[in-house]
């Protein structure tokens, strides 16, 4: 999918900034925890009250308190409810079944280097929590069959979530690559790259709801893990992980070239 440059001179453009709530689509391991503590402190110093702030692991509420986690009971009491600020594991599109009531949401989400998420999201959910049975096994001492298994249960997150096709996904095409990057650039109203934290906070704080006031800095606390022994990876593994999330690297490097071509822009 190619975009010109008249074509990315109009999008995640909003000249009124008011939007009535702002939704941050979280894709597991690209830094979203640390934002998700940006956010809520930025949307406290905006006077955003903690009753208008569902921001799982903060504020009291537990983590695990993510939406498609909720049981059916618990997700009725979220529906009666409004919400300003939401930041979780969920995808594009969300609000239209869950708060309807957000009319014109901002949504954002950041992206991270395909295969430094797929690295951590396997040292964090399988090899930490021990998802797939393999709790505590490095990645490296997998064999074909579970390295495969396991792989494909982590493929193309960020197309997943930012398509809106829900956390379980499916099977990703090159269409809905495609969708997906259309989303990004036309539904979208701003996203962040994780290893370029100054720039796309930079981005983001022109562009969102007028009423965040915020300037707080953006820390990324998980920084020692963003290689998660990258370097000592066989080129076995490393062409695994290619396999499994081509159609992700695709998609990752189009929306870096934007990332980049909105820098020079902005300059």
């Amino acid at each position: 999918m190619q975009i010109s440059q008249q074509d990315y001179s109009s999008i995640m453009i909003d000249d009124s900034r008011s939007y009535d709530s702002f939704i941050f689509t979280h894709i597991p391991k690209c830094g979203g925890t640390s934002f998700r503590s940006f956010l809520n402190v930025s949307a406290k110093k905006s006077g955003v009250p903690r009753q208008k702030r569902y921001i799982p692991g903060f504020n009291w509420l537990s983590v695990e308190k993510d939406y498609h986690r909720l049981d059916r009971v618990r997700q009725e009491r979220f529906h009666n409810k409004t919400y300003k600020v939401v930041a979780m594991h969920v995808e594009y599109g969300w609000h239209y079944a869950a708060a309807s009531y957000m009319k014109n949401p901002f949504y954002y989400t950041l992206l991270r280097r395909p295969l430094d998420r797929v690295l951590s999201h396997y040292q964090f959910f399988n090899k930490g929590k021990g998802r797939r049975n393999v709790k505590g096994i490095d990645i490296q001492n997998l064999s074909g069959v579970k390295l495969d298994e396991v792989l494909s249960t982590s493929a193309n997150l960020s197309i997943i979530y930012v398509l809106g096709k829900g956390i379980n996904g499916g099977v990703v095409s090159s269409m809905m690559k495609d969708d997906a990057l259309d989303n990004l650039i036309n539904k979208y109203h701003d996203f962040g790259i994780l290893d370029e934290p100054t720039i796309s906070i930079s981005s983001l704080k022109e562009k969102w709801p007028i009423w965040f006031q915020s300037n707080i800095p953006f820390e990324h606390r998980n920084k020692s893990h963003n290689s998660a022994g990258k370097k000592s990876l066989s080129e076995f593994i490393k062409e695994k992980i290619i396999e499994h999330n081509q159609l992700e690297i695709e998609f990752y490097n189009q929306a870096l070239d934007l990332f980049k071509q909105r820098c020079v822009e902005e300059e």
